[in-house]
């Protein structure tokens, strides 16, 4: 089955207004949230009931256990990792448990601050799927992440990947750029 553009078009879509964000997947799949909206679920199957499947988390944090840039802080975490570009952003990932019927790709990116986290596992049920169709249908979904500006978007953002450096007294770090209020708040 090959998902065309048009056919992507009818797709359902999850916006997190929270963490600024919509995907779009399926309408033969599902999401679930968490109850902080931090973290949604997505998942169903290749071609409807019972025919391969797709399980997908994206889980936003904050920066709070992380100092490092985060190309350094994969360096640290796995050797096997690959540098991409997901909604517009330079995003890092490695893939696990591939094999015959399925596997893992595991993405980290930031965007205005926050860590993003994707893991997409997908698997396939031969002849009726394929290996290779379940994995271009995860890819399709991840191609629809993007970042969307809502009147609730933040009005700081982090400059360059490096260390934060100190909190400041208006409640950011130095490498934010901020404005500050008359209260001395960002």
């Amino acid at each position: 089955v090959t998902t065309s553009t048009d056919q992507m078009a009818n797709w359902k879509t999850y916006t997190n207004e929270k963490y600024y964000y919509e995907i779009s997947f399926p309408d033969n799949m599902g999401y679930q949230t968490s109850l902080d909206p931090k973290t949604v679920f997505i998942g169903g199957s290749v071609r409807g009931k019972g025919y391969g499947g797709i399980s997908m988390s994206i889980d936003a944090g904050n920066r709070d256990n992380v100092t490092l840039p985060i190309e350094e802080w994969m360096k640290d975490h796995t050797k096997d990792f690959q540098k991409t570009t997901l909604a517009n952003e330079t995003a890092f990932f490695y893939s696990v448990g591939q094999g015959q019927f399925g596997g893992t790709k595991v993405y980290y990116f930031t965007h205005n601050d926050i860590i993003y986290h994707i893991s997409a596992s997908y698997t396939a049920t031969p002849p009726t799927v394929e290996l290779e169709e379940a994995e271009k249908l995860t890819d399709q979904i991840l191609s629809t992440f993007k970042f969307v500006e809502t009147s609730n978007s933040p009005t700081h953002y982090r400059t360059n990947p490096i260390d934060l450096g100190p909190l400041l007294d208006c409640g950011s770090y130095a490498a934010h750029t901020c404005t500050c209020t008359s209260d001395n708040e960002c």
